[in-house]
């Protein structure tokens, strides 16, 4: 008795991949990858929630105009370092995920 054949009868793979490889490297790009993508989207969001009620809590201990805008300037700071840090978390994240 022989082993059932792993691909389709009559066809084969167009990309140079066995037909294993290939479901494999489908499994990543279109479950893998929106998961995590989906998973660090709301880590993300969790995270930048939190920092805002940070700022909330900081503005309001301010005494003077000067110390509000430090607040405020040192938040921008933070959120667009940590928007710069999960981009590139996003690209490294792709890039390996639809790396066969």
């Amino acid at each position: 008795m022989s082993a059932a054949p792993t691909e389709p009868a009559g066809t084969t793979p167009t990309n140079g991949l066995t037909w294993e490889a290939t479901v494999e490297a489908s499994k990543k790009y279109f479950f893998d990858l929106p998961m995590a993508m989906t998973n660090e989207t709301l880590r993300f969001a969790a995270h930048r929630l939190e920092e805002q009620a940070k700022l909330a809590s900081a503005a309001s201990s301010c005494k003077t105009p000067f110390e509000l805008a430090e607040t405020q300037s040192a938040f921008v700071l933070s959120t667009i370092n940590d928007y710069q840090k999960t981009a590139e978390m996003f690209v490294h994240q792709a890039q390996k995920t639809t790396t066969i």
